[in-house]
């Protein structure tokens, strides 16, 4: 069963629906937040249901390929 936006009434169907707050709201319905990693104002929600702005999901981004790439360097390592 879908979840249901609790302001519009849109369903997961239709939208990504998520926990904020308590409520169940739509990404469009709910307020905007603090960045979860550095602490300013934003308006940018992940689709994990974070709060990130531009700057710290591209940090993020990049943390991650540079992981990606570590591993696939490891991996050559270990095959040898």
């Amino acid at each position: 069963m879908p979840s249901e936006c609790e302001q519009c009434g849109v369903t997961s169907r239709g939208a990504v629906v998520r926990e904020f707050d308590g409520e169940t709201l739509c990404v469009d319905c709910a307020a905007p937040g603090d960045c979860s990693r550095c602490g300013a104002d934003t308006s940018e929600l992940t689709l994990a249901g974070e709060w990130l702005c531009k700057s710290c999901q591209n940090q993020r981004r990049e943390q991650q390929e540079s992981r990606d790439l570590g591993q696939h360097g490891l991996g050559r390592f270990a095959d040898g």
